[in-house]
């Protein structure tokens, strides 16, 4: 079975038009896609023997050029494959969805009375986080379960530069040499999202960071300042979940560069 679910979102561009005489923006639409396939006696409730595979991603409809429309959907559909590196492939998802419906029929062939090759599920979807006339920051999560002992989940942020069309890195958003200064707000933002007081060790408390704390490249531009995650098992164990913590602008100050913290959101 096959959804596709749309809704529109207007978002007015400016800087793509270049230099001398000033234009209006220009605006993009954005719509939800859906793609679901499904095995079994799938219902509504979990106790059902279900294999069920669904995505539901943002595709560029409309923009001020082909060129931009073609390279945010690009980036977009790769995320929506579930890869957050342009240099890692993924499979298309009509593949993904086929090879995880043949691997739950063949475990309910080999194993049909399991608990474990009753219900499986991949759920993947992208949320907007935030957007505004320079950023479009998204959410790609993902819930799954194939047998096991338990269910597993990631996410991943990333953050479009609408002036350039482009996924925004980001050292690019920092000032010279920032890396330190940004490692210890996150800490702070870290310690506050957790609840950890000064005085306790991050390793204390369960977490493990090689060489002192680092905030990664899991991140977006948000409304309130810089988004970060970690998934499960990427700085803890599954038990301590998964953390997401916002450091504020005001508090990178002196981190960011000064065109960087975002305008009004586009609602």
């Amino acid at each position: 079975m096959r959804r596709t679910i749309i809704f529109s979102l207007a978002i007015p561009l400016v800087g793509l038009l270049g230099c001398g005489k000033e234009e209006p923006p220009a605006e993009i639409r954005v719509e939800l896609r859906e793609l679901e396939r499904t095995s079994g006696e799938c219902g509504p409730d979990d106790d059902s023997p279900c294999g069920r595979f669904t995505v539901a991603w943002l595709e560029v409809t409309k923009g001020p050029d082909e060129t931009l429309r073609a390279r945010l959907n690009d980036e977009l559909s790769r995320l929506a494959r579930g890869t957050a590196f342009p240099d890692q492939p993924a499979e298309p998802l009509e593949e993904q969805a086929q090879a995880f419906l043949d691997g739950y029929e063949e475990s309910r062939r080999d194993f049909p009375d399991a608990a474990t090759s009753r219900h499986w599920i991949v759920e993947r979807r992208m949320d907007e986080l935030h957007r505004d006339q320079r950023w479009l920051s998204v959410r790609v999560s993902e819930t799954s379960y194939t047998g096991g002992a338990h269910t597993n989940y990631w996410a991943s942020l990333a953050t479009f530069d609408l002036e350039r069309g482009e996924l925004a890195s980001l050292d690019e958003l920092l000032v010279d040499d920032a890396r330190a200064a940004l490692d210890r707000a996150g800490e702070a933002a870290f310690r506050r999202a957790r609840e950890i007081a000064a005085d306790r060790s991050l390793e204390e408390e369960g977490f493990w960071f090689e060489e002192g704390f680092h905030v990664g490249e899991n991140w977006a531009v948000v409304a309130d300042g810089l988004e970060f995650h970690f998934d499960p098992y990427e700085v803890g164990s599954y038990a301590l979940g998964s953390s997401d913590f916002v450091i504020p602008w005001a508090e990178l100050d002196g981190i960011v560069r000064g065109d960087v913290a975002p305008g009004d959101q586009v609602r």
